[in-house]
C-alpha cells in the first residue's frame, strides 16, 4: 500500500521513532519513502514513484506551509489557471500536491468544492501551529488517527502506523469486533482498537494546541429528474464517464493501463470507454475458463482488439497469503478478498494503472452469472479456510498478530 503518517508532539521526536514511522507503511523493498523530521513535527509518505515523483513535503513559496499528498486529481486545468492568475508560480508540472497546497492557500477550507478526485492531504501551517486533514468526497484513501497519547497528534493511512508508537496503548475495541462479526463491516469511524479513528469521508480535520476540529463538507443528495428522457440521461451518463477517464489518462499518458475485464456491466463499460482514448491497453480476467464470466471477457477483449490475459484460478495458492490479508487490510474487510494478492501479483509487471469497477453491475440492475465449480476439484484443507474466511475474520488471530516494529 502506499499512504501518508504523521506526528505533531510537544516533544521532540527521535530518530528511531521516526525511522520506525517512516518504514512502517513500507511493504516492498521497490516502495520509496518521503519524509521530514522538523524536531516536533514529522510528515512522511511512502510511494510507488509512478504519480507525484516530487519529493514531499513540498512548501509554499513562503515556506510557512507544506503538504504531504496520496492519490491524484481530475480535471484540474482551470485550477491550475487560476492559481497562475493569482500569480504564483507552479515548480513541477502536473504536481497534485502542489494544486492542493495553492488551492488551500487561495480558497482555505473551500477548496474542496474545486478539488475533485481520490485523494487524502496534510497540510501543516507553521505560523498557526495548525494541522488540516483533507480527503476526498467518497474517502477513498483513507486515514486514521489519535490524540489519546500524551503531548502527541498522530495520523496514518494505516493503523500500524499508530500502533508504532510505543506509549499507545492497545486495547481492544469489543463493539468494532461485534459490528464486524454482525455485518461483516467496522461501522462508523471506528476500528478494532480502542481510541484509534477513522477520518470519515469529505471530512476537514483540523488539529490546533491539542484539540481537534472536524466538520463534514459534502454528503449526497438525491433529487433525480424523472422529466428526463431515458437516451438523454444514458447519452449524460456515458458523456460524463467517458471525461473522466480521459482526464486520468490525458494527465499521465506515458502510463501501461489495463483493466479488470470480468465480464461484468461496469468492467465492460470502462473496457470500451477505454478503447475509445488510448490504443494499446492489456484486459486481465481472473477465474476459471469455464466460468461464464472469463467467456464473456474474451468475447469482449476480441471485440475491442486490444491483448487479454487469463489469470487461472488456483485455490491452492491462496491459503499463503492469509497473513498478508490480516496485516495489511487491519481486519477491516472480509479476508475472503485473498484473492486479490494473486491477481494483483500477476498484473504489477505488465501495467501501471489498472482500471477496476466495483459492484456496477448490481447498480445498474444487471444480473451475476456463476459456473459451479465442484468441490473435488479443490483439497479439503484448502475449501475449509475459504468457507470459514468466507463467514467473517478470525478475530483471535488478528489480535495474536506479532506486529514487527
Amino acid at each position: 500500500m502506499v499512504g501518508l503518517i504523521g506526528i505533531i508532539s510537544k516533544k521532540r521526536i527521535s530518530e528511531n521513532l521516526f525511522v520506525n514511522f517512516s518504514n512502517i507503511l513500507r511493504h516492498y523493498k521497490w516502495q520509496k519513502i518521503d519524509s521530514k523530521n522538523f524536531g516536533k513535527i514529522m510528515l512522511g509518505r511512502v510511494h510507488i514513484n509512478i504519480l507525484n515523483k516530487e519529493k514531499q513535503p513540498i512548501f509554499n513559496k513562503k515556506n510557512n506551509k507544506c503538504i504531504i499528498f496520496e492519490g491524484y486529481l481530475y480535471d484540474c486545468d482551470h485550477l491550475k489557471n487560476h492559481i497562475k492568475f493569482k500569480g504564483y508560480k507552479l515548480k513541477y508540472r502536473n504536481s497534485y500536491p502542489e494544486i492542493a497546497l495553492y488551492s488551500y492557500e487561495i480558497f482555505g477550507d473551500k477548496c474542496v468544492d474545486y478539488l475533485k478526485g481520490a485523494f487524502s492531504f496534510a497540510i501543516y501551517d507553521f505560523g498557526k501551529k495548525e494541522l488540516i486533514l483533507i480527503n476526498d468526497r467518497f474517502g477513498l484513501r483513507p486515514l486514521y488517527y489519535t490524540n489519546s497519547i500524551k503531548d502527541k497528534f498522530i495520523f496514518s493511512s494505516e493503523i500500524k502506523g499508530i500502533l508504532v508508537d510505543p506509549n499507545f496503548k492497545r486495547k481492544v475495541n469489543k463493539k468494532a469486533i461485534f459490528d464486524l462479526i454482525t455485518t461483516g463491516w467496522v461501522i462508523g469511524d471506528e476500528v478494532l482498537f480502542k481510541n484509534i479513528f477513522f477520518l470519515p469521508p469529505a471530512s476537514i480535520l483540523k488539529y490546533k494546541h491539542g484539540k481537534i476540529e472536524l466538520k463534514q463538507y459534502w454528503d449526497f443528495e438525491f433529487e433525480p429528474k424523472h422529466s428526463k428522457d431515458f437516451n438523454i440521461l444514458k447519452t449524460e451518463l456515458n458523456s460524463i464517464f467517458h471525461n473522466a477517464m480521459k482526464s486520468i489518462i490525458e494527465q499521465n499518458p506515458k502510463l501501461k493501463y489495463g483493466v479488470f475485464l470480468s465480464g461484468g456491466l461496469d468492467s465492460r463499460f470502462i473496457a470500451s470507454n477505454l478503447s475509445k482514448i488510448k490504443s494499446k491497453f492489456i484486459t486481465f480476467n481472473f477465474g476459471h475458463k469455464k466460468f461464464t464470466d472469463s467467456k464473456i471477457a474474451k468475447k469482449i477483449s476480441k471485440k475491442l482488439k486490444n491483448k487479454h490475459v487469463e489469470v487461472d484460478f488456483n485455490f491452492k495458492v491462496l491459503p499463503k497469503y492469509l497473513n498478508d490479508i490480516v496485516w495489511l487490510n487491519e481486519g477491516l474487510y472480509n479476508a475472503r478478498d485473498v484473492w486479490v494478492f494473486y491477481y494483483y501479483n500477476n498484473l504489477r509487471k505488465k501495467i501501471d494503472c489498472n482500471f477496476s469497477g466495483t459492484g456496477g453491475d448490481v447498480l445498474a440492475s444487471d444480473r451475476w452469472f456463476y459456473v459451479p465449480v465442484k468441490v473435488n476439484d479443490i483439497d479439503t484443507k484448502t475449501l475449509r479456510k475459504i468457507m470459514w474466511l468466507d463467514q467473517g475474520i478470525n478475530v483471535k488471530h488478528l489480535l495474536n498478530i506479532n506486529y514487527k516494529f
